[in-house]
C-alpha cells in the first residue's frame, strides 16, 4: 500500500512522480504559469485530474473548464489537454492518475 496524505499533496511545492505500475502512473505536478503550448496528446487511455490547491483552467479542443480546488475531471481515450492557473502567477497544485499510463505496456500495444 502507498498512502498519501491530502496535505502532503495539496501542498507540494514541486511537480513529482509519485507511483507506476503496468498500467496505472500516478504524478503531483505544481503549476504557477500560463503555457503558451499546444495542447498535450502523447498518451493514450484516460487521465483523472483532481484539483488539490488554487483555481485552475482545463483546456482541451472542446474548450475550456473552470476548475476549483476539490474538483475532478475525467478524460478518455487521449483527450489532448492542458491545465494551467486561472490567473498567471497564482500556482496550482493537481495530482494526474493516468490509465494506462503515459506509453503503451506490452499489453496495449496495437490497441
Amino acid at each position: 500500500m502507498q498512502y498519501w496524505h491530502q496535505s502532503m499533496i495539496a501542498n507540494e511545492t514541486e511537480s513529482r512522480h509519485l507511483a507506476s505500475e503496468p498500467h496505472m502512473r500516478v504524478e503531483v505536478m505544481r503549476i504557477e504559469t500560463k503555457s503558451t503550448s499546444a495542447l498535450f496528446d502523447k498518451y493514450h487511455g484516460e487521465l483523472l485530474i483532481v484539483v488539490w490547491s488554487g483555481n485552475a483552467t482545463l483546456h482541451t479542443a472542446s474548450g475550456a473548464q473552470l476548475l476549483q480546488a476539490g474538483d475532478q475531471c475525467l478524460l478518455s481515450n487521449g483527450e489532448a489537454f492542458k491545465i494551467e492557473p486561472e490567473v498567471n502567477g497564482n500556482a496550482i497544485v493537481v495530482q494526474l492518475i493516468w490509465s494506462p499510463g503515459l506509453s503503451q505496456c506490452d499489453k496495449c500495444e496495437g490497441i
